[in-house]
């Protein structure tokens, strides 16, 4: 599915449109069975190809359905590169984990941090 999906020329000139094409392919490896090594990688390549909410969809789903091999092969994946061009909506992720799992909060801002995301303290101790 990602090879077909990867040979898709997106023809939006919309950039948030861009942005966020292409999410459903993201929701739907998280739910998969591939392992997290792949599921890292085809994630990397949405990102370098412009999708750049790709990288909060699949944090904001591994957290949602406790896939913490996923995170952490992400951010061992990541861990020698210098921070890509991604979109990650902290604020809706960790009140979420707080709401549902708060026992993950604390595993869920160090993967954030581990990965060069900015997380707001002051916006997360308000819910």
């Amino acid at each position: 599915a990602f090879e077909i999906f990867g040979g898709y020329k997106f023809s939006g000139t919309n950039e948030g449109a861009l942005r966020s094409h292409g999410l459903f392919m993201v929701r739907a490896l998280v739910r998969s069975d591939v392992d997290s090594e792949t599921c890292a990688k085809y994630v990397m390549d949405l990102i370098e190809a412009g999708y750049t909410d790709a990288m909060g969809v699949y944090l904001s789903e591994c957290f949602k359905d406790g896939k913490e091999a996923n995170i952490q092969q992400l951010v061992d994946l990541m861990e020698n590169k210098e921070r890509a061009d991604y979109r990650v909506e902290t604020k809706s992720i960790l009140s979420e984990i707080v709401a549902t799992r708060p026992e993950r909060l604390d595993s869920a801002i160090t993967s954030l941090r581990k990965l060069k995301v900015f997380v707001d303290y002051p916006a997360i101790a308000k819910v």
